[in-house]
């Protein structure tokens, strides 16, 4: 982008709503985008081989044609508000391999149409508006506020990780209605107890039943966009452990916005300040923390590790973490407010680690370098760490058999839990098998040896096989406002 062409700085405060951050065209780059695309762009610049585009019974042109690379532009970079997914991310259909992929099997360019109408509609929920009201809401009153925080502790995926200390968040929101003129001063505090809000209404209401599903996100957001409105506050004044929760809880929140470049960027701005702040490292005994603090700081830290990883692999972008860099070790014992028991929390975090793996080993740039056998064998080692991963789960958390419908056994807590492994699980083999799986990335890999035919049949089986066991759950499953991405 040249610096005459500055886009106008999004406003994440007042009650906004998720909506495309319209920019004139910037020029090119690499990277698979996801954006806005200019209504006047022709279908000939996306088709341009020596084929007349407009001529379909010629001969279209396919990925191995062309010249592009692994990382065609998902529709084009001339664009409004682009944004980088990876070749593994489901949107990588709309890239140019892609589209020109399904012009090629079905005969016809009419896709293009379709993918542009796909693009334009996931822009609009990639960032928040910009131009709106900047003053902050009015928070809720002490009755609804306690709704909200109850709903968030006992309903909200965020607390499996005991996040937010329970007792001594209930203490300091007693303390905060019983002197409601004094000055508000601690950000983190405003933020931690916005973002609880948000999640709670969210929950709430999602369970009375009232309102539609766009209604109650509208209403959520207004919480939201109060702590959103600390957001610099955060990241760069003194600050201590509560900064970090307050990102990770909006973070949580944002998973259901359906919004990549929202989450992505919290999620990053957690990580960066956990780390700063030595989260990554486990407490030194020269430091003296009670064992409590230690226990709460190791929690925290692998909480914004699993939604890192977990958000990292859907999208095909880098991790904030190196793993090589992390001490901390993963806690043995429940945190104050976690709502599952140690074993859900800690195979989530286990899976995430297996996630790190397979993007840093199958979709990082260093990794499309390698050969098909080399891709092959990784995929290899990779599957079977996620088999034993599975093996390894407690009986009261065991994944069904494939093609076994889900027992209703247990609490509903416990069958909540093993429906969010069911999917961590089934969507971790799809982005495993994804090279191999998405013809026009498999289609660029050089095709050396006879077996990798047989091999990308299997990937493709595999990943079928994977989305049918996530779509044979839903029939089952009430899908609310409280349930976050697979």
């Amino acid at each position: 982008m040249s610096q005459d062409q500055t886009p106008p700085e999004p406003s994440l405060s007042g009650t906004s709503q998720i909506s495309p951050n319209i920019t004139k065209p910037a020029g090119s780059a690499d990277g698979v985008a996801v954006g806005g695309i200019a209504s006047s762009l022709s279908l000939s610049r996306i088709l341009t081989y020596g084929t007349d585009p407009g001529n379909i019974c010629g001969r279209l042109p396919t990925p191995r044609d062309s010249e592009i690379d692994r990382e065609g532009a998902t529709m084009e970079l001339q664009a409004i508000n682009w944004e980088h997914h990876g070749p593994g991310s489901w949107l990588s259909i709309c890239s140019t391999p892609g589209v020109q992929w399904v012009s090629a099997k079905t005969g016809t360019t009419r896709f293009y149409d379709v993918a542009l109408g796909l693009v334009m509609g996931w822009t609009r929920k990639l960032t928040l508006a910009s131009g709106t009201n900047r003053e902050r809401c009015p928070e809720p009153g002490v009755g609804n506020a306690w709704k909200y925080v109850i709903a968030y502790f006992e309903n909200s995926r965020a607390s499996v990780f005991g996040v937010v200390q329970r007792s001594n968040f209930e203490s300091r929101l007693r303390v905060h209605f019983q002197n409601p003129n004094k000055p508000d001063e601690d950000v983190a505090w405003y933020a931690l107890r916005n973002a609880v809000y948000a999640m709670g209404h969210r929950l709430v209401t999602s369970m009375d039943g009232n309102g539609d599903f766009a209604e109650i996100q509208s209403e959520s957001l207004r919480f939201f966009h109060n702590a959103f409105s600390v957001f610099s506050e955060l990241l760069f004044r003194p600050s201590g452990l509560m900064a970090v929760q307050a990102l990770v809880v909006m973070t949580s929140f944002a998973e259901l916005l359906g919004s990549p470049a929202v989450e992505y960027m919290l999620c990053a701005s957690a990580v960066r300040l956990a780390q700063s702040k030595g989260l990554h490292r486990q407490s030194s005994r020269a430091w003296n923390l009670p064992r409590s603090e230690t226990l709460h700081r190791n929690w925290v830290f692998w909480a914004a590790y699993f939604y890192d990883k977990n958000i990292a692999l859907r999208s095909g972008r880098p991790s904030a973490v190196d793993d090589d860099e992390i001490s901390c070790e993963i806690p043995n014992e429940l945190p104050d407010g976690s709502r599952s028991g140690i074993d859900m929390a800690v195979a989530a975090i286990e899976h995430a680690r297996i996630c790190a793996k397979i993007s840093k080993q199958l979709s990082s740039t260093r990794a499309s370098n390698q050969s098909p056998e080399a891709l092959f064998n990784v995929m290899e080692t990779l599957e079977n760490e996620l088999q034993m991963w599975r093996n390894s789960l407690p009986n009261h958390l065991a994944l069904p058999k494939q093609n076994v419908s889900m027992p209703l056994r247990n609490s509903c807590q416990c069958r909540t839990d093993i429906l969010r492994l069911h999917y961590l699980y089934w969507g971790s083999v799809i982005a495993l098998n994804a090279n191999f799986h998405y013809p026009w990335i498999s289609s660029l890999l050089a095709r050396s040896k006879p077996f990798f035919e047989d091999r990308m049949l299997k990937s493709s089986i595999r990943a079928t096989e994977a989305s049918r066991e996530i779509l044979s759950t839903l029939k089952d499953t009430e899908l609310d406002t409280s349930f976050s991405s697979p």
